[in-house]
């Protein structure tokens, strides 16, 4: 039994098919060939020219997920003064955050409701440190000028219950109540 012309046409319509698939992969894959020479023989020039920088104003770092783990930025409209770097939860909420300035800078670690729970910074010749708790209020203030150093210590409700320092006349101590009002004060002045 012979084949029949109808099924001979649609056998030679998926001949010429096929033929023209093998051609068009041959050619994907010599233009593939190509690029990867072209990539590999540019990498070698630069690494034989021993440029080892990378030059970007924002680089995003994201994990094996594709989410954004951290930002280190030069782009002023992220930092007006300088540099930036930022370290992201898995929910895109910033963490950890490092700003340069043009007289110190900063470090600030963030709780779940992006509020700052601690902060190291400094400007010019004064340093300050500030722990938190958003939720009780309460909070520790340690801070260092030219001329004055303190701490003071908040309560659950926000208010100062204690606070000390130093200046060029010696040293001071104040005790408040959970009502803000002042209990005692060493040494009286």
């Amino acid at each position: 039994m012979q084949p029949t012309s109808s099924s001979s046409h649609s056998l030679e319509a998926r001949l010429e098919r096929l033929e023209s698939q093998v051609r068009r992969q041959r050619l994907t894959m010599l233009a593939l060939l190509v690029g990867a020479v072209v990539a590999v023989s540019a990498t070698r020039a630069i690494s034989q020219n021993g440029t080892r920088e990378l030059t970007v104003s924002t680089l995003n770092i994201v994990g094996s997920d594709g989410k954004l783990r951290a930002v280190l930025s030069g782009d002023a409209r992220l930092n007006k003064d300088g540099g930036s770097l930022a370290l992201v939860d898995n929910s895109g909420n910033v963490r950890l955050g490092l700003m340069a300035s043009k007289s110190g800078g900063s470090v600030s670690i963030f709780d779940t409701n992006n509020q700052p729970t601690a902060m190291l910074g400094s400007t010019n010749d004064e340093g300050a440190v500030s722990l938190s708790s958003v939720r009780s209020k309460a909070r520790v203030n340690v801070v260092v000028t030219p001329n004055v150093s303190g701490v003071m210590v908040a309560g659950s409700n926000g208010r100062e219950n204690f606070v000390a320092g130093a200046d060029e006349r010696g040293g001071l101590a104040q005790f408040y109540d959970a009502d803000g009002r002042l209990k005692a004060q060493m040494p009286v002045r």
